[in-house]
């Protein structure tokens, strides 16, 4: 038994290979379509969606813009206690029931946006977009691809995550138009109505794993035994682990690399001599690149393992920040452009992955609590690192240089995580996967 065990704490390279394809199954091919959705959604809401949603309340309340973009900072900070919290109540309520709630209370969130007639308004309210946006698309919605896909959680997410790239390229577009369309008031109510039908399709999944489905009399023997060797772990003791402080700190730290580049590009290729249109095209082209890569970088991760391919990314991003310094030419420049734009969602993939890797089975939610929380709190210090670079570093290029410094002292980390999975989480993992072996 002890021997057995011992083949399930680490994936082999087979398992790997197999993963990198499709095999999802019919209902596995939903859940990462709607998986994909929600990153959609929350991306845009939280992030590039402010592009158009500031001014535009702004403008039909008569507020002050920049006092807007002001609270709308501290209001984000809010999706790290959710990071926390939302995954305590993830364990209690479980993640179809954590998700459904967040889209429903969160879509309503957004939609009264749209009423917020003064600055303390939005900020409570947004404050409250991020807080259920936080709980849906990134705890509820990677506790259940965990769940479903404990050999394949790499390759799932490289194609959720596609959900994330394409929401820089279309979600603002959208609103837009729906604004003009309809008006400001009534158009924040139409991602809101979207929410409510991604929220009734989770209803209409048969469970949230698949030890609740097709497998109840070949997968009882063996969910029993996870039942019983399944370990709790507390936050104090996630807190006492090592592994649980790299990933935190070397994957927030690479968070702090791509929203360093990404947020303050379009003003560094106007300092390059780039025009304002030129360079949102730019950003935009690069954008698109992401599509393809989000699937690359999942299916890297499912062939070569998180660990490696995680190295591989700091390190591909390490090169395209020093071609963006040198720019030597044109050519260079957009080289560096598209490799910053390829692999704009691996992060968000490799955060997660990695702690699956490490911690399988029920511990995944646990751990994920903590190390969340503690990659978004550094992701929150990108501006504050970008501001240091350029205001006492000599401009961009000092900026620059900081993040170059961060990838490569990520990448070291990533090298000092372990690999292995727990030994109570193994039978987890085997009686999650015997919905595969047996139906």
């Amino acid at each position: 038994m002890k021997g057995d065990k011992a083949v399930h704490t680490k994936l082999d390279a087979p398992a790997r290979m197999r993963g990198a394809g499709s095999g999802f199954g019919r209902y596995g091919r939903v859940l990462i379509s709607m998986e994909a959705v929600l990153m959609w959604v929350s991306s845009g809401s939280i992030a590039h969606g402010l592009n158009v949603i500031l001014p535009a309340i702004a403008k039909v309340h008569g507020l002050n813009y920049a006092q807007l973009l002001a609270f709308a900072t501290p209001a984000s900070w809010m999706s790290v206690v959710s990071g926390y919290w939302g995954a305590k109540l993830c364990q209690k309520i479980g993640a179809k029931s954590l998700i459904v709630a967040g889209l429903l209370l969160g879509g309503v969130s957004f939609g009264c946006m749209g009423l917020a007639n003064s600055v303390w308004a939005f900020a409570a309210l947004f404050a409250m977009v991020c807080i259920f946006d936080t709980t849906f698309a990134f705890i509820g919605g990677p506790a259940m691809l965990a769940s479903w896909f404990p050999e394949k959680r790499s390759a799932a997410m490289g194609w959720v995550t596609m959900g994330q790239t394409i929401s820089s390229a279309t979600y603002v577009p959208l609103i837009a138009m729906v604004f003009a369309a309809v008006g400001v008031e009534r158009g924040f109510w139409v991602i809101p109505a979207l929410m409510a039908i991604a929220a009734m399709a989770f209803l209409w999944l048969p469970a949230e794993n698949p030890l609740q489905w097709r497998c109840a009399e070949k997968c009882e023997e063996r969910a029993q035994e996870a039942d019983l060797q399944a370990v709790q772990l507390t936050t104090r003791q996630l807190l006492g682990m090592r592994d649980v402080w790299l990933m935190g700190v070397s994957y927030g730290g690479l968070f702090i690399v791509i929203v360093g580049v990404i947020s303050q590009l379009v003003p560094r290729l106007i300092s390059l001599g780039m025009t304002e249109p030129q360079a949102i095209q730019a950003m935009t082209i690069a954008a698109v690149t992401g599509i393809p890569g989000a699937w690359a970088w999942g299916a890297l991760g499912q062939r070569y393992g998180v660990k490696r391919s995680s190295i591989l990314y700091a390190l591909w991003y390490v090169v395209a920040i020093t071609l963006h310094l040198v720019n030597w030419n044109k050519g260079t420049l957009w080289l560096s452009l598209l490799m910053i734009g390829f692999g704009l969602s691996g992060i968000t993939n490799y955060s997660v992955s990695v702690v699956g890797e490490r911690f399988q089975g029920r511990q995944f939610v646990s751990a994920w609590s903590v190390v969340n929380p503690i990659q978004s709190v550094l992701r929150c210090c990108a501006f504050a690192i970008l501001a240091f670079g350029i205001h006492s570093l000599g401009g961009f290029r000092g900026a620059y240089l900081i993040l170059v410094g961060v990838g490569l002292i990520s990448a070291v980390l990533i090298t000092r995580i372990r690999e292995q999975a727990s030994e109570s989480a193994a039978a987890d993992e085997r009686a999650a996967g015997a919905w595969q072996e047996n139906g």
